[in-house]
């Protein structure tokens, strides 16, 4: 009987040893956000579209807002206001820039907030320090004293402009500004960084109107609308302006005594810029402004034996010569007359024929063209007639002009594929026997 009781105790033992208590979780503390835990710079940074937002909170409800990274500092930027409530929901609003978002998740360090308007979620991270870099100047800042958590890794944003290592050391590549994530236990946090270069970025420039070219390199006595020139202890500067687009085109800095080798600036360029190997040899260097030639609008060349080149790419097919329509002779002579070379055995009076190179303009981009002729009725032009390249493809041009205008299907035959363009002011025909495209005002 005694072992019988024995064997039932021990089988009793064992069935409530074999049954885990069932461990209940706490409940999640509620996220508050306060005006405390928001004040400070928080930055978005979506480096594969490029958007940026950078969100000033101070603990007395004002607010600051810029979409680039050169005003972190907001500088001159207006004050706005901001609220919190719900302990979540934040609006603020300052000029015409206002801000509706639900913050979900909130570290010292970072915080992730859903845009209410849009629905899209985003993560800020703190900007806890700013700093400037010479060339190839490195620094490690104290970043103990700047996060809360313990971090785990860095890394920057664009290592074109600054790289970080291992040990959190920045070092300064070449011109621009970026960030340097330091990711922590507590979220990440960013420093900004802000870098000089061997030379100045002159590929920013391309696209400039003349007077934002003054307003940025200062003012000089040698400008005129289609160069303006700058004279330096070492250098030449100049910014050619189209006179059809009234914006500079090219950039070209011609050494007289180079304070560094040209080993040197290869090097740079190397970090700075991609290179483009189809145009690159021995004593040529070509680059672009992104890595990939289809969606750069910027080469830059250097040839060691002479300058330093900026200039823009044309992705265009061919030229759209719309533009000169209703100009007088003067102002086609004034705007082609040195960058065409003209035809004078099938010029007149009436028309003004030029034959068109390999290259215009200094474009890097596709010319599939022959010839041009100017048709004037009236003192002005009312025709172009451009001659394409026998290189030029049916499918190729019908597909450029698709993209620049609306085409009729209506008016349209095998032999002349007609366009217009959105306001149907301008009416263009491709020839498809001739290989030939013709602008005239629309009737």
């Amino acid at each position: 009987m005694k072992k019988l009781f024995y064997w039932i105790s021990m089988a009793c033992l064992l069935v409530s040893c074999g049954k885990d208590e069932e461990v209940v979780a706490p409940e999640p503390e509620p996220l508050v956000v306060t005006n405390e835990a928001l004040a400070g710079t928080w930055v978005y940074d979506d480096t594969a579209t490029g958007v940026v937002e950078v969100l000033l909170f101070t603990k007395d409800g004002s607010f600051k807002y810029t979409a680039t990274l050169a005003d972190a500092a907001f500088a001159g930027y207006p004050v706005g206001n901001y609220t919190v409530a719900d302990d979540v929901n934040v609006t603020a609003a300052v000029g015409e820039q206002s801000l509706d978002m639900t913050i979900t998740k909130m570290v010292a360090n970072s915080f992730t907030a859903k845009n209410n308007a849009t629905g899209e979620t985003r993560t800020y991270a703190k900007l806890v320090e700013t700093i400037s870099l010479a060339y190839l100047e490195g620094a490690t800042p104290d970043y103990a004293s700047l996060v809360d958590g313990e971090i785990s890794s860095y890394k920057s944003h664009n290592v074109k402009v600054a790289t970080v290592d291992k040990a959190g050391l920045i070092t300064a590549v070449a011109e621009g500004i970026t960030l340097i994530d330091v990711a922590t236990s507590d979220g990440t946090a960013v420093v900004l960084v802000r870098t000089e270069g061997l030379i100045p970025n002159y590929a920013k420039a391309i696209g400039y109107t003349k007077e934002k070219v003054l307003a940025e390199y200062g003012e000089t006595i040698a400008a005129t609308n289609e160069m303006i020139l700058y004279t330096q202890a070492d250098k030449f500067i100049t910014f050619n302006i189209s006179k059809r687009t009234k914006k500079v085109e090219k950039v070209a800095i011609l050494y007289s005594n180079k304070p560094f080798s040209n080993n040197d600036l290869v090097k740079y360029l190397n970090t700075k810029y991609y290179a483009y190997m189809p145009e690159t040899t021995a004593t040529f260097f070509a680059y672009t402004d992104k890595e990939s030639y289809e969606t750069s609008g910027v080469k830059i060349t250097f040839d060691s034996t002479t300058n330093l080149v900026f200039s823009y790419i044309n992705h265009d097919l061919f030229e759209n010569f719309s533009i000169a329509l209703g100009k007088t002779m003067e102002e086609v002579v004034y705007m082609y007359g040195e960058e065409l070379t003209p035809d004078n055995n099938l010029s007149s009076p009436t028309n003004i024929a030029y034959t068109i190179g390999n290259e215009i303009l200094g474009y890097a981009g596709v010319e599939l063209m022959n010839d041009v002729n100017f048709s004037f009725d009236k003192g002005v032009v009312s025709m172009v007639e451009l001659g394409l390249a026998d290189a030029a493809k049916y499918d190729d041009v019908f597909e450029f002009l698709s993209k620049e205008y609306v085409y009729s299907s209506e008016v349209s035959s095998d032999i002349q594929k007609v366009f217009y363009d959105e306001r149907n002011t301008i009416k263009v025909v491709y020839i498809t026997n001739k290989n030939e495209v013709r602008y005239t005002f629309a009737e």
